[in-house]
């Protein structure tokens, strides 16, 4: 799975045997600025009896289960952030007590999905390495070679229509070679194309955005 970050925050909130858990998942770019966040929310959840936490920015990996048993808070949440492959993120889980013992198992997994709903929640970014490839042809060979485009989901990043049609697609890596000679056994070698350097993009949705 390539990697993401988020564009939003997230939200969610569970309740877990009268226990309720208040997941958020933020994007970050700082160790600084996710103590400054957890430091923000421990001010505006006071009341609370827990508020544990993980968080992955510039290679640096932490988390804390806050006077929960070892292991059954900061940990699933942290392994909920490995498995969404998002990076630079902070994912906070504020548990208010309902006067029911969970049990190590229980609370593993309720901070863990209140933690994977916080992520879903937030818009995301997929990262891609990949390049850019600029491709000239007649309105003949462009048809062909939009249908090849359009099925392999490839995003088309600008195009232009004049005496010949120019438009560019972001290529993931791997895709490379493949549509390189598809284009040209398509066209007959007829389509001019020119591949920029490799380089690292992001994709929301169809929405390429350069990085």
């Amino acid at each position: 799975m390539s990697e993401r970050q988020l564009l939003s925050e997230g939200h969610s909130e569970i309740v877990e045997k009268k226990s309720r858990f208040i997941g958020r998942a933020l994007p970050i770019t700082s160790e600084q600025q996710a103590q400054d966040v957890i430091k923000a929310i421990r001010k505006q959840y006071y009341d609370a009896r827990h508020v544990c936490y993980a968080y992955c920015v510039d290679q640096i990996t932490r988390s804390s289960d806050d006077g929960e048993p070892s292991g059954t808070a900061g940990r699933p949440i942290l392994d909920m952030i490995g498995y969404a492959c998002v990076q630079n993120v902070l994912v906070v889980v504020v548990r208010y007590f309902g006067g029911v013992l969970l049990g190590t198992g229980g609370l593993t997994r309720a901070y863990g999905q209140t933690a994977k709903e916080a992520l879903e929640a937030a818009e995301q970014m997929e990262i891609l390495a990949g390049r850019k490839i600029e491709l000239v042809c007649d309105y003949n060979d462009y048809g062909k070679v939009d249908y090849l485009v359009r099925t392999g989901q490839i995003p088309v990043y600008g195009s232009e229509f004049g005496a010949e049609v120019t438009f560019s697609v972001m290529l993931e890596e791997e895709k490379y070679e493949d549509f390189i000679k598809e284009v040209t056994d398509l066209s007959g070698g007829r389509v001019r194309m020119d591949a920029g350097n490799p380089l690292k993009y992001g994709l929301v949705g169809d929405e390429v955005r350069l990085l």
